[in-house]
């Protein structure tokens, strides 16, 4: 496993990291249980993972916390969030604060190395850095939590547009960004001007693009009544064209493989309760770099 340095954090994060969030929540969406999520977590970090994301919203706290217990603290990076905002309620600084207070019981640590505020809109970001910030500098500056993150919305703000303001200033540590094969943009936005200013960079959405999998891109299903129903499909047929020109190589193992390649990223998260599929993302990631003219197929699919 490939590590690399987490901006100006000085954290040296496994280049891919397990995220407990997204479609499958370590498998519980799929009706696994909580036991067999903390195995999950374990064959992570025996197969070289040290990064592990969550958030108070998906219930993997405290499979992470109870998976974790009797692991090195030292020796693993832990990222949890807490939503802006959910329908139409705004989440303001007391709620933050008490996540992070629930975070650390459910997680079993005394300390959150990565604390975000998480799915910030662009409507929502000037509230974020004038009401959300100073109390999670306060929980810094208590030693609950050692660096500060955002990540955005991705499926509704698939430009970007909080990320790049968040880039510009001088207040977050740590970004999490969608970006995949077919969503490219953030290398300009938010990717190289983080690198300017050295704050790290997590991905997400690796393979997934707004609200559907590149599974249900490539083979046309479910896609039918969405607005972006004629652009999957031109995309998934351009998908197809770029697999076959390739060879052999599965459509998640170009995805990883072509984030992997990226040294704008710091670390990417993949999302399963599958075993199998696990340890065979985590070899993606152990792969040698794609070919340049793999990567240069793969770019342009990009709009």
């Amino acid at each position: 496993m490939k590590y690399n340095r987490l901006g100006r954090t000085e954290l040296m994060v496994s280049c891919c990291g397990l995220g407990g969030g997204g479609l499958s929540s370590l498998g519980m969406n799929q009706h696994a249980s909580p036991e067999r999520a903390v195995l999950l977590v374990r064959a992570a970090h025996d197969a070289g993972i040290n990064l592990f994301d969550t958030s108070e919203r998906n219930g993997t706290q405290i499979v992470i916390g109870a998976a974790l217990k009797e692991v090195d603290r030292s020796q693993v990076i832990i990222s949890s969030k807490h939503s802006v905002s959910r329908g139409d309620q705004r989440y303001g600084p007391k709620e933050i604060t008490a996540g992070i207070d629930q975070a650390l019981r459910e997680l079993n640590t005394d300390y959150i190395d990565i604390y975000s505020v998480h799915g910030v809109l662009p409507e929502e970001y000037g509230f974020v850095e004038s009401e959300l910030l100073p109390c999670l500098l306060d929980a810094r500056a208590a030693g609950k939590i050692r660096y500060i993150g955002m990540t955005e919305a991705f499926a509704r703000d698939p430009h970007h547009r909080s990320l790049a303001a968040a880039v510009q200033s001088s207040h977050w540590d740590v970004v999490m960004a969608g970006y995949n094969m077919l969503s490219q943009a953030a290398d300009e936005s938010v990717f190289k001007p983080a690198r300017d200013k050295d704050i790290g960079v997590l991905a997400m959405f690796a393979f997934r693009h707004k609200r559907r999998s590149f599974h249900d891109i490539l083979h046309e299903r479910n896609l039918d009544g969405h607005a972006d129903t004629e652009d999957y499909r031109l995309q998934g047929a351009r998908l197809r064209q770029i697999l076959a020109g390739i060879g052999t190589m599965e459509p998640s193992e170009l995805a990883y493989r072509f984030l992997a390649a990226n040294p704008l990223i710091d670390s990417t998260l993949i999302g399963t309760g599958n075993l199998d599929h696990l340890i065979a993302n985590v070899r993606c990631f152990d792969q040698p770099h794609l070919d340049l003219r793999d990567i240069e197929r793969v770019k342009s699919l990009a709009p």
